[in-house]
This record gives C-alpha cells, sequence and structure tokens, in this order.
C-alpha cells in the first residue's frame, strides 16, 4: 500500500471506479468484488452526464449498447450493492462521515478546497504537574498564573536552588508565548496568511517569559541544556522530581509517566483564567492518513482508511496509541473498551474543552522550528543573554513574517 501519512489524497475523480470492500473487511477480502464486477468495470463519469456508449470502447463495457452513462451508473450501483461492495468515493466518504459533527476538525486538514487527509487525532498543550515535588514543597499544584508564578519562590526556599516548579525549553516557550498572547487577546496566530500579533505584542509575551525566568519558575535554557537529554522524559531532572511541571502534548503523557522514578505521581493541570478573558492555545492535528496520487492501487489504499478508522476491531487494537481518537464511533468504542481511563485521556478532554484555537499550517516551518531556526535562536539568544527582549521580539517578528512570505 502506498498510504501516507500527511500526504496528498489523489482526488477521486482521478481515480478509475472500482470495488473496494467486502463486508466491513479490509485487505484481500474482496475476491467475490472482484471476480462479480472488477471484469465489467465502468468508467467513472458524473452522474448527470449523458454520454452516449458509443464514446467507449467495446472491450470496456459488454452489453451496453445504446444506454447512457447514467443508465451504467445505476446498474453498475446495482451491482456494487448486490455484492456488498463501495466504491472508491463511497469509501473515502465514509471515512469522512464520523466527522460530520465536526466540520473544523476537516478544515484542518484541508487546502484550497481539497481533503488533503483523514484526521486520525488531535493533540494539544496541557500542563502536567509532578504532584508529589509539590507535596514536597508544601504547596498545591498551580491552578493560576499568580500560583505558578508564587511557587518559584517557594521551591527556591524550601527545595533549594536545583527545583523548579515548571521547565520550558525552547520550543515550549514558543508554544507558551502563544498561549499567553491569545489568553490576554484572543486572536488567532495567523490568519489570511498574516500574523495577527504585533511586535510589541510579542515583547510582553517574551518580557513575561524572561521574568519566570528570572524568578525561579523555569529553569534557564543553559541549565537544560547542562542536563544531556533531548527531551525532558529523558532528563534526569524530570525523572527525580526536580522539575516540577511541563507543558507538553497531550498526547505524549504517557512517556513522561513511565519516565519517572517510583513514588512519583503525575497529574493533569488545569489552564490558567487569570491570563486574559480568552482560551489561548491551540490544537493540531497528530495524525492523518492520506493516499499518494503515485500509488498503484488507491481504491486497496481507501479501504485500509475505512477500515482503520470505523471498524471496530481495528480501532480496539490502536487504541490511544496515537492519541484520543478524533471521530465519535472510534471514541465510543475506546470508551466502551475502557481504553480512555489513562492521563492522556483526561489531558485531551480537558484540553478539548478549553483550546479555541488551531494551529497554523507555517507554524511549524523547518526556518522556524527546524534545529538553528528562528524559535531556537530567539529564546536561547534570550535566554543566554545575547537578545534584549526587544531584540528577540524582532527577530521572531520579522523570522515569522519571512517564513508566512515563503522566503
Amino acid at each position: 500500500f502506498a498510504l501516507q501519512r500527511h500526504s496528498c489524497c489523489v482526488p477521486p475523480a482521478a481515480v478509475p471506479r472500482g470495488p473496494a470492500q467486502n463486508s466491513g473487511r479490509s485487505g484481500s477480502h474482496g475476491g467475490a468484488v472482484n471476480r462479480g464486477i472488477r471484469q465489467q468495470k465502468l468508467p467513472a463519469a458524473p452522474l448527470n452526464s449523458s454520454i452516449p456508449i458509443s464514446a467507449f470502447t467495446p472491450n470496456t463495457v459488454r452489453g451496453t449498447a445504446g444506454r447512457t452513462l447514467p443508465q451504467l451508473y445505476q446498474e453498475y450501483s446495482r451491482r456494487l450493492f448486490a455484492a456488498n461492495a463501495m466504491d472508491f468515493d463511497d469509501l473515502l466518504l465514509k471515512a469522512v462521515e464520523p466527522f460530520k459533527n465536526d466540520p473544523d476538525v476537516l478544515e484542518m486538514c484541508t487546502e484550497d478546497g481539497e481533503l488533503r487527509c483523514i484526521p486520525i487525532s488531535e493533540t494539544g498543550r496541557a500542563f502536567f504537574w509532578n504532584q508529589s515535588t509539590f507535596d514536597l514543597a508544601g504547596i498545591a499544584v498551580p491552578d493560576s498564573f499568580d500560583a505558578l508564578c508564587q511557587a518559584g519562590t517557594v521551591f527556591k526556599e524550601k527545595l533549594g536552588d536545583a527545583y523548579y516548579p515548571l521547565a520550558l525549553g525552547w520550543y515550549d516557550r514558543m508554544l507558551f508565548t502563544v498561549y499567553l498572547l491569545q489568553c490576554r487577546y484572543g486572536r488567532e496566530w495567523v490568519s489570511g496568511g498574516a500574523l495577527q500579533y504585533s511586535e510589541s505584542e510579542i515583547a510582553w509575551a517574551l518580557e513575561t517569559i524572561e521574568m519566570l525566568e528570572q524568578t525561579h519558575v523555569i529553569p534557564p535554557l543553559k541549565q537544560i541544556a547542562g542536563g544531556g537529554a533531548d527531551s525532558f522524559d529523558k532528563d534526569e531532572n524530570w525523572i527525580t522530581g526536580r522539575y516540577g511541571g511541563i507543558y507538553e502534548w497531550d498526547s505524549s503523557a504517557g512517556k513522561f509517566i513511565d519516565s519517572l522514578e517510583s513514588g512519583q505521581k503525575l497529574t493533569v493541570g488545569t489552564y490558567f483564567s487569570d491570563l486574559g478573558e480568552y482560551h489561548g492555545g491551540f490544537s493540531k492535528i497528530a495524525q492523518g492518513f492520506a493516499i499518494s496520487k503515485h500509488t498503484a492501487d488507491p481504491e486497496a489504499c481507501a479501504e485500509l482508511i475505512a477500515f482503520l478508522v470505523s471498524n471496530e476491531e481495528a480501532v480496539r487494537l490502536l487504541g490511544t496509541e496515537r492519541g484520543i481518537p478524533l471521530n465519535h464511533k472510534a471514541y465510543d468504542i475506546c470508551g466502551s473498551a475502557g481504553l480512555l481511563g489513562d492521563i492522556s485521556a483526561e489531558a485531551y478532554q480537558r484540553m478539548n474543552d478549553w483550546i479555541g484555537f488551531r494551529i497554523d499550517p507555517d507554524f511549524e516551518h523547518a526556518s522556524l522550528k527546524g534545529t538553528g531556526g528562528v524559535y531556537e535562536d530567539v529564546f536561547t539568544g534570550l535566554s543566554y543573554g545575547d537578545y534584549s527582549v526587544s531584540q528577540a521580539a524582532d527577530r521572531l517578528y520579522a523570522g515569522i513574517q519571512a517564513a508566512l512570505a515563503g522566503e
């Protein structure tokens, strides 16, 4: 199968119609359909077409002289129904159908008016707190931004310089910047290809992050880099509880729980309502399936997608490995199977109830998020003292503008 994730879905009109599914089964279980229809495959065309049969070669369709294409299509549909089969277009519609009540989800996978992939799961950033560390400090996990700021002083005085309430890497800080701005101003990060925040507004968010570092709420990036780990689940400071919290994708909770030393307890935090009247932060598609325009058998790929997103056995096997399922049918199947009781499901539900913004397609552009890109340069430079807040804001603003302009 030439099935790809986040790829370009071949337009149905470019694919010959034919059988693709039998009794909801995938793979090669369509033998009866193949024998009953594929030998007499009919060409694809609109239902309202009046093209005469003379436009087709004798070998294409047998026993159809004098019949128009709508009549042929009726016969084609009758045979599909009799064989308990669906054609390629219907298979894709079957995969999309579970999302009919969530058009915003499909919109995230749509470009130039075409659905580019079938979304499987969605994810967003959430706060996770090490309850054991906060118990050691004698305070509750933060339920407000003010409480988070106060926790920095408590951690330093009661636990020592090595302990911090929250750890944020350079990309975490970029996401936290967006969270701060959207909570305060309530605007999309990018709309219509244009950045919706001014350089001065971005400077305010960077100043806030600098304040968190200076007041012992978050560790300096130099200290995080000294840990020698490429992610916090591998960082000794997280594993032993010296970092009391993280701001991570809800779908990643499992690995952070698994990495904690015995006796540590991770809990899902709340979003901070005292940052503003809006619900900041955005979600994105964690996984999507698409069909490459170069595949030799798009019908089989469509059948596989339909199977993965709607077949009960397949949904149970996949579970929440790639995040909480987006479509309601798969979600209900997982719920009935008892697969939605973990911390990832709790974090997803909290995220889903809070977040009202969607990620901009260019937010993770290589020039911005890539190693040595704008985000790393700005936040590392600010933390190391190489840039002032105004210089960092200028570089971030200019870098994003350049990425949006395609430079």
